[in-house]
C-alpha cells in the first residue's frame, strides 16, 4: 500500500514538473503555492540575461513597501449600480487602505458629475487620498482597452520623476472586486524584494494563448518601469488592437479585444518578461473559490455584484474593530453561516413543498368538483328528456 501511494506520489511531481516545464516561460510564481503552472520568479529575474540584463551576484534588501507607495486605479463609468458598489467598497474594504496611498478613479468624460456627486462624502471613510480623472477615450462599451490605455497614459504623466517620484506599484482594480489590503501589500512586498526595480507585471495567469499567459482582468498591476514601458510600447503600436490572436481552445475568440490580453501582450513585447501570477487573486466569489488556507490566503475577490455581498465579506475577514480575523475565525464563521444558509434553505424547500402540495390538493378537490357538478347537470338533463 506504502509503495503504491509513493508511485502515485512521484508521477503527481512529475506531472507537475512536466506542466511547470512547459509553461515556465509563459508566467512565472512567487513559489508552488502560489501558481504550480509557473516557473520560478526568483530564478527567471536572477539568473535570465535576455535583453541585455546582466547576471545578478546577489539581491539588495528592500525597505518595507508602504502605503504612500502604492497607487489603486479603478475604472467606472456613470451607472446606478456601479455608484453603490463604489460606495460599499468605500464602507468595506476600502478603509483598509493606509494613509499615502493614491486611490485613483476614471470614468468617461461625458460624466460630468463631481466627486461629491458621484461618492456622496463616502470617500472620506479612506485615510487614502481619492483622485478623480476623466478620460476622453473611444467608448468600446463593456470592452476597455482605448479606457485602459488613457489611464496608463493619466497615470505615467500624473506619477513621474516631476511630480510624484514615491509611487512603485500601480494596480488596476475593478469596481466588483473586493480586495484584502494587507495581504495584497504583503504579495507586493514578496514581488518587490525579487524583482526589484526591474519591469513586473503581476496578477492571476490565464493560459489561454500559445504564446504566453496572461493576467486576468479582475486585478492587475505593475511596477513604475513595467507601467512606464507597457504605455510606451501600446502608445507606440496602436495598430496591435486590430490584429488577431487566437484562443487555444475557443476558435471564435479573439483574446487582442480584451483589455488584459492587450495590456499582458504589450508588456511581454516591451520588456521580455512573463506575468507574475498569484492563485489567490481570485476571479469569483467565495462560494466557488472558497477562503483560502492559513499559508494561502485571498487577496481579492471578484464578480462581486451584489452592494449587500461587500458587508458580509468585509464582516467575514474583518473583525469589529477592523483587524484582520485569523484564519481559523475565517473559517469557523464561513461554516457557520453556510450551515444557517442551509438550515434557511431546506425550511424554505419545505414550505416551498407544503404549498405545492397544497396547491395541488385544490387542484384535485376543484377538479373533483367540477367532475361531479357536470355528471349531475348530465343526469338532469337526460330526465328532462324523458
Amino acid at each position: 500500500m506504502q509503495s503504491a501511494l509513493l508511485l502515485v506520489y512521484l508521477v503527481s511531481i512529475f506531472v507537475s514538473l512536466s506542466y511547470s516545464s512547459e509553461t515556465a516561460s509563459k508566467c512565472l510564481s512567487l513559489s508552488v503555492g502560489d501558481d504550480f503552472r509557473c516557473g520560478n520568479v526568483d530564478e527567471f529575474y536572477n539568473e535570465n540575461v535576455a535583453h541585455g540584463r546582466q547576471l545578478r551576484t546577489g539581491k539588495s534588501k528592500n525597505k518595507q513597501l508602504g502605503w504612500s507607495e502604492i497607487v489603486i486605479i479603478i475604472t467606472m463609468y456613470q451607472n446606478d449600480m456601479q455608484d453603490k458598489l463604489i460606495r460599499k467598497s468605500f464602507s468595506t474594504w476600502l478603509k483598509q487602505v493606509g494613509r499615502g496611498a493614491h486611490i485613483v478613479f476614471v470614468t468617461d468624460a461625458s460624466d460630468t458629475r463631481s466627486m461629491q456627486e458621484i461618492f456622496s462624502g463616502f470617500d472620506k471613510k479612506t485615510q487614502a487620498t481619492v483622485r478623480l480623472f476623466k478620460s476622453s477615450a473611444k467608448n468600446e462599451g463593456y470592452r476597455l482597452r482605448y479606457k485602459i490605455i488613457d489611464s496608463l497614459r493619466m497615470i505615467s504623466e500624473n506619477y513621474n520623476d516631476n511630480n510624484d517620484t514615491n509611487k512603485k506599484f500601480f494596480i488596476k482594480i475593478d469596481t466588483d472586486t473586493f480586495v484584502m489590503p494587507e495581504h495584497l501589500l504583503s504579495f507586493l512586498q514578496r514581488v518587490t524584494d525579487v524583482v526589484q526595480n526591474d519591469p513586473v507585471l503581476v496578477g492571476k495567469a490565464v493560459c489561454s494563448s500559445k504564446d504566453f499567459c496572461y493576467v486576468g482582468g479582475a486585478m492587475y498591476g505593475f511596477n513604475k518601469d513595467g507601467l512606464d514601458k507597457t504605455y510606451d510600447y501600446l502608445s507606440k503600436n496602436p495598430n496591435m488592437m486590430n490584429e488577431s490572436h487566437s484562443h487555444l481552445h475557443l476558435k471564435d475568440v479573439n483574446l487582442m479585444e480584451h483589455e488584459d490580453y492587450m495590456v499582458s501582450h504589450a508588456f511581454r513585447m516591451a520588456t521580455g518578461n512573463p506575468v507574475v501570477s498569484s492563485q489567490q487573486i481570485y476571479n469569483h466569489g467565495i462560494e466557488r473559490d472558497g477562503y483560502g488556507t492559513k499559508d494561502n490566503v485571498p487577496l481579492c475577490y471578484h464578480r462581486i455584484k451584489a452592494p449587500r455581498l461587500y458587508t458580509d465579506y468585509y464582516t467575514l475577514f474583518y473583525n469589529d474593530d477592523g483587524k484582520l480575523r485569523t484564519f481559523i475565525e475565517v473559517e469557523e464563521i464561513f461554516l457557520e453561516r453556510k450551515k444557517l444558509e442551509d438550515q434557511e434553505k431546506k425550511q424554505k424547500d419545505n414550505q416551498d413543498n407544503k404549498s405545492i402540495a397544497l396547491q395541488e390538493k385544490k387542484t384535485k378537490d376543484l377538479q373533483e368538483f367540477l367532475s361531479k357538478n357536470i355528471i349531475e347537470m348530465k343526469s338532469k338533463v337526460e330526465q328532462m328528456k324523458i
